[in-house]
C-alpha cells in the first residue's frame, strides 16, 4: 500500500482538464470493467444494479498489479460479481501512465489517442481526488447513483474472489438501506423529499459527501418556493463541494467563480450566502491575489448578508486588518 498517492498522480499525469474523452461515453473494457463513473452509473440505473469501484497503481505500490491480474480480470471474478454489480476500474499505475502521455508515441492517430486517455485519467483522478484516496488497492462501494458510503482498503481479503465476494457480501444490507433511503427522496411533498435529502445528508460520512453532489444540486429544482426552508442549507452543500473540486486542482480562479456565482444568485439565503461570499475573499487570498478591493467586496458583502454572526463579526475584523495594513503601505 502507498500513502500521498495524489501527490505521486499528479506528478505523473499532464492534467488536461475537467473534461470527458468525446461525447460518447465509453463502454466496458474487454474484462467488462468501466474507466468511466458516468458511463458505469449509467449502466447501473439501465440494469438495477450497484457499483464498485476499484482503484489501483499497478506498479507503484506491491499489491495492485496482483490483485488486477489473479482477481479483477479473472473469469471467476465475472461470474461472481457480474449478476449484482457494475465494476469500475481505475488505474493509475506505469501502464496508464505510459498510454496517456502524447510524447511516447508517433503518429498523430496515437498522440491523439494518448490525449484523450489522459483527460479520462483527469477526470478519474479528480473524482479520487475529492475521496481523499491514501492507499491502492481500494473498492468504494456506491449505489447506481454513484452514491458511496463504505470503502475496503487492501487487506487479505482482496487475495481471491472468493474472499472478495465474502467481504462485499457482508454490505448487501447496507446497499438496500441507501437505495431505499435515495429512492424516498422522490416520494411526498417538496418538504418531506427534502427532509430525506437532509437525513441522508446528516448520515453520509464526510468523505463520502462528494458523490452526493447531484443529490444536493437537485434541490433547487425539488423546492422551488422553499418549503421547507432547507434549500439554501442543502445547496451550499453542493457549492461547496464543486468549488472544493477546483480548489484542490489548484484552480483557485474556478473555486471563487463557484463561491460568487452563488453568492450573487437566489438560492442561497443568509448565513449561507455569508459563507459564500467569505469564502470567495478566503480563496482570493490563497490564490495570492493583489486585487484586494475585491477581497474586500466579497468580505463587506458577506458581513451584509448576515450582520449579526459570529462570522460577521469575525469577518468585520479580517477587513479592518487588510484596511490598515493597506493604509500603512500607502504610508510608506
Amino acid at each position: 500500500m502507498k500513502k500521498n498517492l495524489l501527490v505521486v498522480l499528479i506528478s505523473l499525469f499532464c492534467l488536461l482538464g475537467f473534461v470527458s474523452c468525446g461525447n460518447k461515453l465509453p463502454g466496458p473494457d474487454e474484462f467488462g470493467f468501466y474507466n468511466d463513473m458516468d458511463s458505469a452509473k449509467a449502466a447501473a440505473k439501465k440494469t438495477g444494479k450497484n457499483i464498485l469501484l476499484y482503484i489501483t497503481m499497478g506498479g507503484f505500490d506491491d499489491e495492485s498489479e496482483m490483485f488486477t491480474t489473479e482477481v479483477l480480470h479473472s473469469d471467476e471474478y465475472k461470474t461472481a460479481f457480474s449478476e449484482k454489480y457494475v465494476s469500475v476500474h481505475f488505474d493509475f499505475g506505469a501502464e496508464a501512465y505510459t498510454k496517456s502521455e502524447p510524447s511516447h508515441f508517433n503518429t498523430e492517430e496515437e498522440k491523439k489517442a494518448a490525449s484523450e486517455y489522459n483527460r479520462q485519467i483527469t477526470k478519474n483522478i479528480s473524482l479520487a481526488r475529492v475521496l481523499d484516496l491514501q492507499y491502492t488497492p481500494v473498492v468504494f462501494l456506491m449505489n447506481r447513483d454513484g452514491y458511496a458510503f463504505a470503502d475496503e482498503e487492501y487487506s487479505e481479503a482482496f487475495v481471491s474472489v472468493e474472499t472478495l465476494s465474502a467481504l462485499i457480501s457482508e454490505y448487501e444490507a447496507d446497499f438496500d438501506i441507501l437505495q431505499e433511503m435515495v429512492d424516498d427522496t422522490k416520494k411526498g411533498t417538496p418538504s418531506e423529499k427534502m427532509e430525506k435529502i437532509n437525513k441522508i445528508y446528516q448520515l453520509v460520512e464526510d468523505k463520502y459527501v462528494p458523490t452526493y453532489t447531484s443529490l444536493f444540486k437537485s434541490v433547487v429544482q425539488i423546492d422551488k418556493k422553499n418549503e421547507s426552508g432547507l434549500t439554501s442549507y442543502l445547496y451550499f452543500v453542493y457549492v461547496m463541494e464543486e468549488s472544493k473540486k477546483y480548489s484542490m486542482a489548484g484552480d483557485y480562479a474556478s473555486a471563487i467563480n463557484v463561491f460568487r456565482e452563488a453568492a450573487q444568485g437566489n438560492v442561497l439565503e443568509g448565513e449561507e450566502k455569508q459563507q459564500a461570499f467569505y469564502m470567495a475573499g478566503q480563496m482570493m487570498i490563497m490564490a495570492g491575489s493583489n486585487d484586494y478591493a475585491g477581497v474586500l467586496n466579497f468580505f463587506n458583502a458577506a458581513i451584509q448578508a448576515a450582520p449579526e454572526t459570529e462570522l460577521a463579526e469575525t469577518t468585520r475584523q479580517v477587513v479592518t486588518q487588510i484596511t490598515n495594513l493597506l493604509s500603512a503601505s500607502e504610508d510608506k
